[in-house]
């Protein structure tokens, strides 16, 4: 995959899944920067405790509380914690 922007070295990418309909076509590429600091509204991936892969979700951030919330709306917010983590911020997402 070619990145058509200057980014950090730490940029990868995942392919949607098909829980992440409608929002998101099945075979979306998303462009994932591990190194970029996630501001309110951004697309992050997260790692939860127990799970072998990352999680798309959308943050949320209210003063201090920072949710994470499903991107098909299915699911109930979850609050942010240090045992939740955040491993990259979407910078791009494609599909062809």
């Amino acid at each position: 995959m070619v990145i058509d922007m200057q980014s950090s070295e730490c940029v990868y990418g995942l392919k949607s899944k098909p829980a992440m309909t409608p929002r998101f076509p099945r075979g979306t590429v998303f462009v994932i920067d591990a190194k970029a600091d996630p501001i309110d509204g951004d697309l992050v991936v997260v790692h939860y405790p127990d799970t072998k892969e990352g999680t798309l979700r959308e943050l949320s951030m209210d003063g201090p509380t920072k949710l994470l919330l499903s991107i098909n709306d299915n699911a109930k917010p979850d609050t942010l914690t240090n045992r939740i983590k955040i491993i990259g911020v979407v910078i791009q997402s494609r599909f062809s």
